[in-house]
């Protein structure tokens, strides 16, 4: 996985432990939705306790205060999708619109 790559959350069972790793979690923190096409803002070790981290483009969340860091995802509950960057970026709309809708 690269910056740009379309991917979709696989697994969003948050459920029997902390959503972030971190102590400090605002309360209005965004998390991916599963089945929801993302696009990947930013990758890097330096962003996750517990290895690869990901920043989505479509999610923004505040920074920690001690680190400065944004709050990201791991990389192994996510998927990249194999399909062309423009069919990514009409599926990503359309999906995001629904969720926006319901």
């Amino acid at each position: 996985m690269q910056k740009g790559d379309s991917i979709v959350l696989v697994n969003d069972n948050w459920h029997g432990y902390r959503k972030d790793g971190h102590r400090w979690v605002p309360k209005d923190m965004k998390y991916p939705v599963k089945d929801v096409v993302y696009t990947i803002r930013d990758i890097g070790s330096h962003l996750s306790l517990k290895g690869q981290g990901l920043l989505l483009t479509e999610i923004n969340n505040v920074a920690h205060p001690n680190t400065g860091l944004e709050l990201c995802f791991d990389i192994r509950r996510f998927r990249k999708l194999d399909i062309p960057q423009e069919i990514s970026e009409e599926i990503s709309e359309m999906l995001n619109f629904q969720l926006e809708t319901c």
